[in-house]
């Protein structure tokens, strides 16, 4: 068995490269077969590769996300076109994004009116 994996490396490697494999047509199938096998037989593998696969993708996204504010940070904050709550001058500010049909932002409202009534300090665009 450890000569069939070794002969069927090559095929994975190549193959995503697309070139030759040099390796017959009945080693691939066999290398093929074992990992067919050993998936049907472990079945969690794929929820586990799955749940990796989002988890890398969430954290990608978040990146991106802060990436972006990061690069709108001035527009974000200082657009005259925005509205303005709280003190105008003050040293925090919020930026709210906001949602009508959002249920969650529905919730969040009333505790960012509580912070903006009660710190003096703050600005909330």
């Amino acid at each position: 068995m450890a000569i069939t994996m070794t002969a069927g490396a090559p095929v994975a490697a190549n193959a995503q490269s697309g070139g030759n494999t040099g390796v017959s047509a009945a080693h691939k199938a066999e290398f093929e077969k074992i990992v067919r096998d050993y998936i049907l037989r472990n079945p969690e593998i794929v929820a586990e590769a799955i749940q990796i696969l989002r988890a890398k993708k969430k954290v990608a996204e978040a990146t991106a996300d802060k990436e972006y504010l990061a690069s709108n940070r001035a527009t974000l904050i200082s657009d005259p076109a925005s509205p303005v709550d709280g003190n105008p001058k003050g040293d925090v500010t919020i930026v709210e994004f906001f949602d009508y049909r959002c249920g969650v932002c529905k919730r969040i409202h009333p505790i960012v009116d509580e912070l903006v009534r009660t710190d003096k300090n703050i600005r909330r665009v």
